[in-house]
């Protein structure tokens, strides 16, 4: 049974997670505790916003990838191999967490200018 928890899975589930609770109280204001916290993003009001609604929506959807890599790998690996699993589930984070800040700081970058002020 274990075999089926451990795995990217979980870094998915706590991916959707994170990502609903951030989706449905996003923080309010810009601040270093809560939400998605980069220069980029905290330039005013409006990149924050606009960061930490992305970066949600993004979160849920890695989340979901994977959940679905990780069932995979699950039945691709057998239990005797499960050093893999532990490899695999601590680069799936790094690496779902560095896809989710390039793309979350290049939409920033595409939405906003150096001041933070909208592209029309």
């Amino acid at each position: 049974m274990a075999h089926w928890i451990v795995g990217p899975q979980v870094v998915g589930l706590i991916m959707i997670i994170v990502g609903c609770i951030q989706k449905y109280y996003p923080p309010k204001r810009i601040n270093d505790l809560y939400g998605y916290r980069t220069d980029a993003s905290k330039k005013n009001q409006q990149t924050w916003d606009e960061a930490n609604r992305y970066s949600a929506m993004l979160m849920i959807k890695i989340g979901f990838i994977a959940i679905i890599g990780g069932l995979i790998l699950t039945q691709l690996v057998p239990l005797k191999y499960e050093w893999i699993m532990a490899i695999s589930t601590t680069f799936t984070g790094i690496g779902f967490a560095v896809v989710l800040m390039v793309k979350t700081e290049k939409h920033l970058e595409n939405k906003f200018d150096n001041n933070g002020n909208e592209i029309l």
